[in-house]
């Protein structure tokens, strides 16, 4: 579960440099952008977290024609969970957001037990409830199907968790589908 690890993990290091890719990077900045839009935050955590745990079988409703594309997504998913990267800086969303400064994000963290016991958030961010973070993005070969972790921390081990599944259309528009069904709440 990302959720209860995540406050540890927001702001670490990267393990190995990302391989440049201009053409996924559009894709994840598309995919972070649509989620950022749905939601109700706009704070945002400015790198992504390493997850361990994948999603299990219970968890995912798996089409037929999207087998071999979830087979395809847990081997990326095992070559990139231990790797951070930056937020995109420009998300595609009318909703106004807030990227975090990385000391403004671990000061807020490490030193707050709730997210609205922050004077930074109090006096920087009113009204601010949550801080949304994000797994990389996993990906099929082709690029057409993703999986993503994002969570919405409101301090300590406070927060929702949930994988999202997402399928790109011939259109090149990124929707989510129900495939990812469980959420965890702490």
């Amino acid at each position: 579960m990302g959720l209860l690890c995540a406050s540890t993990r927001v702001v670490l290091q990267q393990e190995r440099p990302p391989v440049a890719d201009p053409d996924r990077d559009n894709d994840v900045r598309a995919i972070y952008s649509r989620l950022v839009t749905q939601s109700a935050d706009y704070l945002i955590a400015p790198e992504t977290y390493q997850t361990d745990d994948y999603p299990n079988e219970s968890c995912l409703l798996i089409p037929k024609e999207h087998l071999a594309d979830f087979r395809e997504k847990r081997a990326d998913f095992d070559r990139r969970k231990n790797t951070t990267r930056r937020v995109p800086t420009s998300l595609e969303t009318p909703k106004p957001y807030v990227i975090l400064d990385p000391n403004v994000a671990n000061e807020i963290i490490w030193n707050s037990p709730g997210l609205s016991d922050s004077p930074i958030v109090r006096e920087r961010y009113p009204g601010a409830d949550h801080i949304l973070l994000f797994s990389d993005v996993f990906f099929n070969r082709k690029r057409n199907v993703a999986l993503v972790q994002i969570d919405r921390w409101c301090g300590g081990v406070c927060g929702v968790s949930r994988w999202i599944a997402l399928e790109k259309g011939k259109d090149g528009v990124w929707e989510i589908r129900p495939w990812a069904r469980c959420v965890a709440i702490a």
